[in-house]
């Protein structure tokens, strides 16, 4: 009886444990992206940044900034989806495919596990969607210079295993 209860005791810490480290990942996936987006458009050089959005949740989150810079604004958004597997993240980034009306966009093969883009010089619009490991993202800028270096800084501090 005593062994039964040690193992449940022992079950319910592990997975309390695993838990609380997704959780931080998340939150420094998070933390990393907005620190990235402040970073990339300093004071000095913009005369406004605004993040316009946030929404977090549990598994994931959405951030829009307007930034104004020689009164022209521009618009960088960071969607994160912090799957509880690679499976997970995949289907997430899959299911996407099908919602986006112009299709996935090209491959890539520089960003994560799986990569995308699109860009659209006429209406200054880019967007890189990569997955690695159990995180799924969709950066969309102004630019495709200005989209990859988001992903590609991103990409940098994503553990390669997930969980």
């Amino acid at each position: 009886m005593n062994l039964v209860v040690g193992v449940l005791v022992l079950m319910a810490v592990s997975v309390g444990c695993s838990l609380n480290s997704s959780a931080q990942t998340l939150s420094k996936v998070r933390e990393k992206s907005i620190g990235l987006v402040e970073a990339k458009y300093p004071s000095s050089e913009v005369t406004r940044l605004e993040l316009t959005l946030k929404q977090e949740e549990e598994k994931q989150a959405f951030y829009k900034w307007k930034i104004t810079r020689n009164e022209k604004t521009k618009g960088v958004s960071i969607y994160i989806y912090f799957g509880a597997s690679i499976k997970e993240s995949a289907e997430k980034m899959k299911a996407s495919n099908w919602n986006i009306p112009a299709g996935p966009g090209s491959k890539r093969t520089d960003l994560g596990d799986e990569a995308y883009f699109f860009e659209d010089t006429r209406s200054e619009f880019a967007r890189i969607r990569f997955r690695k490991a159990n995180v799924y993202l969709d950066i969309q800028a102004n630019s495709l210079a200005e989209a990859e270096y988001l992903a590609k800084s991103i990409d940098k501090f994503i553990k390669k295993g997930g969980r």
